[in-house]
């Protein structure tokens, strides 16, 4: 289930640094998420929001639209960055986890969105979806160096590259 992560910045960078231990105290710095490009022609109205719910907590959301049933072959591309003072460096982590795996297992509670959307379980059928003030749980958020972070995710089915966003945040003890 690609998009459900399309729209959820958090969830990236969660699966990048699943080989970490979860440590208590660690917090994400949501920034902001966008869209990079949208090359398929199999899913349009690609929409993502960057919000704070009335107790003040950033929230994830986003919509979008499928015109074809998917797969289980859903795998993210990702690619991480560090910020250090403004300069974008390349980190050695890079993944390509399967998604509905990754929901089936219910990896890092992952499964949650599920209670902030209109989504279920793989595979997607085509239609239109949207999530609304989804929150990650962040005890679930493995040890990471402190810091700032750009994470490029692309979303590919069937060797098909379908969407492609940057996550920008930090990880705050």
């Amino acid at each position: 289930m690609f998009i459900k992560l399309i729209l959820c910045a958090v969830i990236p960078l969660l699966l990048i640094v699943n080989q970490f231990d979860s440590i208590e105290g660690v917090k994400i710095d949501h920034v902001g998420i966008r869209v990079l490009s949208v090359p398929s022609k199999n899913v349009k109205n690609v929409k993502v929001f960057n919000m704070t719910n009335k107790n003040g907590d950033r929230t994830f959301g986003g919509s979008f639209t499928l015109l074809r049933d998917l797969t289980n072959n859903l795998v993210m591309n990702i690619k991480t960055y560090f910020d250090r003072k403004g300069k974008i460096i390349p980190t050695p982590v890079k993944m390509s986890p399967n998604i509905c795996e990754a929901f089936e297992k219910n990896t890092l509670k992952l499964r949650s969105i599920f209670d902030s959307s209109n989504l279920s379980d793989c595979p997607i059928k085509a239609g239109s979806y949207k999530i609304t003030n989804w929150i990650p749980d962040e005890n679930e958020i493995p040890s990471m160096p402190p810091g700032r972070y750009q994470v490029d995710f692309t979303f590919v089915v069937d060797n098909e590259e379908y969407a492609t966003f940057r996550w920008m945040g930090g990880i705050v003890r």
